[in-house]
């Protein structure tokens, strides 16, 4: 049995969308994670942003950090995911470490 670990992940989606579409594309995003049996920790929408650099032409994003725990097979296929939606246009995924007190 894979072993499950924690990760923080955050999502940079298009801002160019219409509200309804941003809120299908935010929703699409949490469906997936339950597709996959991905138990989400915390969601955190945080809102319009500028980016450091121009991506996909693109000087403005809305980002989401989501905490989320997964199996190395469900993060590939959520890594898959992300890679074909054009709504978001960049992620990024970090493995969070547990620290131990002294």
């Amino acid at each position: 049995m894979e072993r499950s670990r924690l990760y923080e992940s955050y999502y940079i989606l298009n801002i160019d969308l219409t509200d309804e579409e941003l809120k299908k594309s935010i929703l699409d995003l949490k469906r997936r994670f339950d597709d996959l049996s991905i138990g989400i920790r915390k969601f955190e929408e945080i809102g319009i942003k500028n980016l450091a650099y121009a991506v996909k032409e693109h000087k403005q994003g809305y980002f989401i950090c989501v905490e989320f725990r997964a199996t190395a097979d469900e993060l590939l296929e959520l890594e898959r995911y992300c890679r074909i939606k054009d709504d978001i246009l960049k992620y990024c995924v970090l493995k969070k470490y547990n620290r131990r007190a002294n």
